[in-house]
């Protein structure tokens, strides 16, 4: 018998069915039968996000986070923006991060399109790079706070534990697309292309969509 630690995260987005289309509500992408995944959206829509962990193994992973890094050049907190910890674990707890250099990021990744295959690998960008932790982030227990102290662009849950072969799962509701970039950034993979404050976020415009997860008794590698 082997006493193991085997894990397994994930993150998609998944439709905001809050609002109806006319609303600013998502749709699923039809050709995904596993999960209810939107790979495309219009400014002013709304879309869910879901990180997902599943502790496959017999050892508890301790004092685990899964952490939304939100585009904040591209996405506000819209209408019935809320995060939920749906877990077996320890403690649950959700907050929300401030970060003290701004909301957003000097730089970020792109891709050829949506799909897993177009997959442009992690990058070398300032939003690529972060690990959702840090003396620079300031963590608030309500929306209203973070959004008071700067704007949020964090969304955390946390617990003391989770047990082997239990999961948890981190949804956020109410992510609106905005219609304009609200600050310059730099993209730096596939190609080099600056998106400029106040533009319109053009059609087929592919935004980055990045999540982190962490625990203490397991190195990044390993989880």
């Amino acid at each position: 018998l082997v006493n193991q630690i085997e894990g397994r995260a994930s993150k998609i987005w998944f439709p905001d069915t809050l609002l109806t289309l006319p609303e600013g509500g998502t749709v699923r992408e039809p050709t995904y039968r596993e999960d209810a995944i939107v790979d495309y959206m219009a400014p002013g829509q709304h879309v869910g996000s879901r990180i997902s962990f599943s502790n496959r193994g017999s050892v508890a992973y301790r004092n685990l986070t899964l952490c939304d890094i939100i585009d904040r050049t591209a996405f506000d907190p819209g209408q019935n923006f809320r995060a939920e910890l749906d877990t077996q674990g320890l403690n649950p707890r959700v907050q929300y991060g401030v970060r003290a250099a701004g909301p957003s990021f000097a730089s970020t990744d792109s891709a050829i399109g949506p799909l897993l295959r177009d997959n442009s690998g992690l990058g070398s960008s300032e939003y690529a790079q972060d690990t959702c932790a840090g003396p620079g982030i300031t963590w608030h227990d309500t929306v209203a706070q973070a959004e008071a102290a700067g704007g949020l662009t964090y969304v955390r849950g946390s617990l003391d534990s989770l047990p082997g072969g239990k999961s948890a799962y981190l949804h956020i509701y109410g992510i609106q697309l905005r219609k304009t970039w609200a600050e310059s950034i730099t993209v730096q993979t596939p190609g080099t292309q600056l998106r400029q404050k106040g533009a319109e976020i053009a059609e087929g415009s592919v935004i980055r969509n990045r999540a982190v997860v962490h625990a203490d008794n397991v190195d990044a590698a390993t989880l």
